[in-house]
């Protein structure tokens, strides 16, 4: 690759198993061969890019190991030791595809650049540094990487990375030593993976992903930098498929499930992230997503109750639940929402994340969020003043919450003692009312609960659609549009890698754990009455 010259490879031929690209001379009439060459389309478009964050979204094969290396390659030469690298990935073993790439590609083009296996640099005589490392949490950022200077830095796979949290660490790193110089934070990813969620959502991925478009829009957020995705595909790639042909039947015969085919042969966003229902969702999406409902359309008949995943340093989910005794809803405009006995609707939800990171929790304590919970239960009009009896009225019934919020604490001198659900059952003072806490009874989450849960999600989902006659029998799920942590969350979760009847626990499962609980639920638990005391051995007990 010439340093100056921005080329494209316009002819290949086959030599010893091997694609060779060739480029046109300036008289465009005689052919040239080189090492390594932008091909035409996305390659091109990617090598180009003027925003300095950039992501290279593609599928399986369409080159991006390397089409994110020759980012770094393509400015050799140009700013000598201030151009600094680092390639990340996730785990150690993953870094093997991307030494092999540059022993490969980096010694027939610069044969005096020089490899340390120790330390994983590479380093040109005139001065360029490219390091190959790997990034799995806070942790290694803080011991590896804090105060360390990169003018250019790219992902591998971003997916791999659960959020957001070390990839915005890093931006503290990206540093440029010379006037003039871009600094640049590229990534390259397929669609599956842990991270779906939150890659999705930066680089708007699926809002702008068009099979006539290779470029997404220029992201323009305040206080952020510029961002844009390049979209590749495996056509894109002659160069595999001309040594390789029969690779997409292979791909395609390793997909498990319909959604790794569109997305590792497609690279099509549409899919989640490769697992728990992402293979039923979109068709089910159509019954099962409903539009906003208000509390107060809900029959007084059916059941409301709520559930909640807690948590501080991560988010807590809370979902709010109306169980259908077979009434029908009548919405303002005089439209009638018919529902079997049994039915579900998550008609609301408070999900406690930090602005819009997923995965980073509020962190204020149950007293807070009980506070806010009885705020907005006044303001959905759940909680209202009887005017016959002249006192408060809660129309929600105590739901299933995480067992964890009922161990005791600890004893230490000068903490306070109890219990995370006594907090949630302190009275709480409201403009001079007091109003009753937030009682919960413990979710089912016996040894082997998981797996159930997962299965119950989707049978509850799949019984939203009616059978050909149009009528349904088996109680469904139904979310509400308004649920948008949910709906950007549950439809995305993987499955665990270790067992496929579960989703992967190290997801952004906080939403859906709070809805298996809910699933979950006993019946025998949704009529409890009595003294907190009570309340809370049975719930010590039960844990």
């Amino acid at each position: 690759m010439e340093a100056f010259t921005r080329i494209r490879a316009h002819h290949y031929i086959l030599r010893d198993n091997a694609a060779v690209p060739f480029i046109t001379t300036a008289e465009e009439e005689l052919y040239r061969e080189v090492a390594l060459c932008a091909q035409s389309g996305s390659q091109e478009a990617w090598l180009s890019l003027p925003e300095e964050e950039g992501l290279f979204a593609g599928c399986r094969g369409d080159g991006k190991t390397l089409l994110g290396l020759c980012d770094f390659w393509q400015d050799i030469g140009l700013w000598g030791p201030a151009h600094r690298g680092l390639v990340l990935r996730h785990k150690v073993p993953a870094l093997e595809e991307v030494k092999a790439l540059c022993e490969k590609f980096i010694p027939p083009i610069w044969p005096s650049a020089t490899y340390n296996q120790n330390k994983g640099i590479w380093r040109w005589p005139t001065g360029e540094q490219l390091h190959l490392a790997h990034l799995d949490d806070m942790t290694t950022y803080r011991q590896n990487y804090h105060g360390h200077s990169y003018s250019w830095i790219l992902w591998e796979e971003l997916t791999s990375w659960l959020d957001d949290t070390v990839y915005r660490a890093m931006f503290s790193c990206l540093r440029a030593a010379v006037p003039g110089m871009r600094r640049k934070m590229r990534a390259t990813t397929n669609p599956l993976g842990k991270g779906h969620t939150w890659v999705n959502r930066r680089f708007q991925c699926l809002a702008n992903q068009h099979p006539d478009h290779i470029i997404g829009p220029a992201i323009k957020t305040p206080g952020e930098p510029d961002r844009r995705v390049v979209y590749g595909t495996l056509e894109e790639n002659p160069l595999l498929l001309m040594t390789d042909p029969t690779y997409p039947v292979r791909i395609k015969a390793a997909a498990v499930t319909p959604a790794h085919e569109e997305a590792w042969i497609k690279g099509s966003w549409a899919v989640t992230s490769g697992g728990a229902i992402d293979d039923i969702f979109p068709e089910v999406r159509a019954y099962a997503v409903l539009e906003s409902i208000h509390p107060s359309l809900i029959p007084p008949t059916w059941r409301i109750d709520r559930a909640l995943d807690y948590g501080e340093k991560r988010p807590f989910s809370i979902g709010y639940y109306a169980e259908s005794d077979g009434t029908s809803i009548t919405l303002p405009d005089g439209r009638k929402l018919y529902f079997i006995r049994g039915d579900l609707i998550r008609f609301f939800e408070w999900y406690g994340c930090h602005k819009d990171q997923l995965n980073e929790g509020l962190r204020i304590g149950a007293a807070d969020i009980a506070r806010g919970m009885i705020e907005r239960e006044i303001e959905l009009g759940l909680r209202y003043q009887d005017p016959a009896i002249g006192k408060w009225v809660c129309r929600v019934k105590p739901g299933p919450a995480d067992d964890q919020i009922f161990t005791p604490r600890p004893f230490v001198a000068g903490a306070p003692t109890g219990s995370v659900a006594e907090d949630f059952a302190q009275a709480v003072f409201i403009t001079g009312v007091r109003h009753r806490g937030i009682e919960w009874l413990p979710a089912d989450k016996s040894p082997g609960s998981r797996r159930p849960g997962l299965s119950q999600l989707r049978r509850r989902l799949l019984a939203t659609q009616p059978s050909q006659s149009g009528i349904r029998e088996i109680p469904g799920l139904f979310i509400t549009s308004n649920c948008k942590a949910w709906l950007e969350t549950v439809p995305h979760i993987p499955r665990s890698e270790t067992d496929p009847e579960d989703v992967d626990s190290e997801s952004v499962d906080h939403a859906y754990d709070e809805t298996r609980y809910r699933l979950r639920h006993k019946a025998e638990a949704d009529y409890f009455s009595g003294s907190i005391d009570e309340f809370n051995r049975r719930a010590r007990a039960h844990a």
